[in-house]
């Protein structure tokens, strides 16, 4: 490479930082980052972003003798150079989805760097994600030469995991940290509860997944049923139905919804129904309740090994009947807005470390409590495992 070439881009996208070109070493500095073939591009995640705006800038090898206009553009042919070179099949991305806000820049005579240009990218989340887009926008105009493996730089739009870490209850459990001060989980008429769930095996008799014992219980399993079958035990009776079975080594997105006016209570895997409606006599759930054996816990009722044995994520109660046109929304399994209309509690499990869970619905956060109620023995310590979801 001749040091002869007078202009390299410095790519300015977002969190990816600035690639940049120094007089002294010129050569070497293009040596050192990029290899032959290796291709600068900044990945946006489909269902994370519906837009974003993205900045560009150059810088010279020496300082300009007079102003220098530098002109951005998109060439959509390089598609084809970016599949050869990652074995891809990516689409251009569409011209709605995306617009100059200012594609010229200028390097100012005496300096080396230029102004910047920004690219707007919107109504991302229109896109299909079932496929990968590409944008390739480089320097089309310019009055010196180019650095050619500095002149392209390729944006790609793919569906990406939208969650990341999972909490393992295996010989654990959560309690809220100020327990009786959770007033939105009280009363509960109408309501449904939401769970994201892997279990590894159902070795217990009973598996808890949330509630209260005795009271208004979600557990998997009991004397005389099935391990892995989902039941809601309440003061009033129990309900289960012999379609809410759970398989292991799986991920299952859980819905109930219960209706305290009829008693109907329906259950829905993966946003599909299973079984038929069932009816309880029991009308209202109350978990705010305070600290004893009967308080509301994850993965604890009455005895220590009633654990859940798997993976949690996605916890939520809302104060309202879902639809099934709500369950089944875009990326619902995997993410809502923690401001949605109803919402009450919301455990993303997306801590990654440590003990506490966060309520980002209400701040009703959980830990690990120090021991078992009315017991000598201590719960395990909340695990956390590394997912990709979807």
């Amino acid at each position: 490479m001749k040091k002869s070439f007078n202009i390299a881009i410095a790519l300015m996208v977002g969190a990816a930082g600035m690639f940049t070109a120094c007089n002294e070493n010129f050569e070497d500095v293009e040596n050192r980052v990029y290899d032959e073939g290796i291709i600068p591009t900044t990945t946006m995640f489909l269902g994370q972003v519906d837009e974003a705006t993205q900045t560009l800038s150059c810088r010279l090898a020496s300082p300009a003798t007079h102003d220098v206009y530098i002109k951005y553009g998109v060439n959509e042919d390089m598609v084809d150079v970016y599949n050869a070179a990652n074995g891809t099949s990516a689409m251009v991305l569409p011209v709605e989805n995306y617009e100059w806000i200012e594609s010229t820049v200028v390097v100012e005579a005496g300096k080396i760097n230029s102004s910047k240009a920004e690219i707007k990218f919107f109504n991302l989340d229109a896109l299909d994600d079932t496929h990968m887009y590409v944008l390739p926008v480089l320097i089309e105009d310019s009055p010196l030469e180019v650095l050619e493996n500095y002149r392209t730089v390729y944006y790609v739009f793919r569906a990406g995991a939208i969650i990341n870490v999972a909490g393992n209850l295996t010989g654990t459990c959560l309690t809220f940290v100020n327990e009786g001060q959770t007033p939105e989980l009280g009363g509960l008429q109408q309501f449904t509860f939401e769970c994201m769930l892997y279990p590894y095996q159902f070795t217990n008799t009973l598996s808890t997944l949330m509630g209260i014992e005795g009271s208004s219980l979600f557990r998997i399993g009991d004397a005389g049923i099935p391990s892995n079958q989902l039941q809601i035990a309440t003061g009033s009776g129990n309900t289960t139905d012999a379609a809410w079975k759970f398989d292991t080594n799986k991920w299952t997105f859980l819905t109930v919804t219960f209706d305290g006016t009829t008693g109907n209570v329906n259950v829905y895997f993966n946003g599909v129904k299973k079984g038929d409606t069932q009816k309880s006599s029991y009308r209202t759930f109350n978990w705010n309740v305070k600290s004893d054996d009967r308080a509301c816990y994850i993965g604890y009722a009455y005895d220590t090994n009633r654990d859940f044995q798997g993976l949690m994520s996605q916890v939520r109660v809302w104060n309202k009947i879902l639809t099934l046109e709500e369950i089944n929304a875009k990326n619902h399994f995997y993410t809502v807005p923690a401001d949605s209309e109803g919402l009450v509690f919301y455990a993303k499990f997306d801590e990654g470390s440590g003990s506490l869970v966060h309520d980002y619905a209400n701040g009703y956060d959980m830990s690990t409590p120090a021991t078992y109620p009315g017991k000598s023995n201590a719960p395990g310590k909340l695990g956390w495992q590394e997912v990709s979801l979807p």
